[in-house]
């Protein structure tokens, strides 16, 4: 896959996948950035690879224009660097910002890095369990 894409196949759109990540998913916090991701999902694609998701809560950002502009800015913080998630497994994640005022790109981007990096360490981590 192209490094510095993020196409329609790398999309989290399962309901299903949604509702198994919060159910029996981990989480990792890094404000203002909180991430929720499971790794091989029973319904999850297998020949896709990393899906994503992204969601800014309406109760904080009460006008869609700054909700759609803080999703936009975690899109491309995730796109440009999702070389940092390993790709041996699929792993389907949903970014959540929860920050209580709208915080410029490079804010969002250095705590998106930090946010992929634990996942990639506890994804790490897992397999040298097994």
């Amino acid at each position: 896959m192209d490094k510095n894409t993020f196409k329609k196949q790398e999309r989290l759109c399962s309901q299903k996948v949604i509702e198994e990540m919060f159910s029996s998913g981990l989480s990792t916090l890094s404000f203002p950035i909180k991430a929720v991701y499971i790794t091989n999902s029973s319904y999850a694609d297998q020949n896709v690879g990393n899906q994503a998701a992204f969601t800014v809560p309406k109760r904080l950002f009460k006008r869609a224009n700054k909700r759609n502009l803080l999703k936009r800015r975690m899109k491309e913080a995730y796109r440009l660097n999702k070389s940092l998630i390993p790709s041996g497994e699929v792993i389907s994640v949903m970014f959540i910002f929860i920050g209580k005022e709208e915080l410029p790109y490079d804010r969002i981007e250095q705590a998106m890095k930090k946010v992929m990096k634990k996942i990639s360490q506890s994804i790490i981590t897992k397999e040298g369990d097994q």
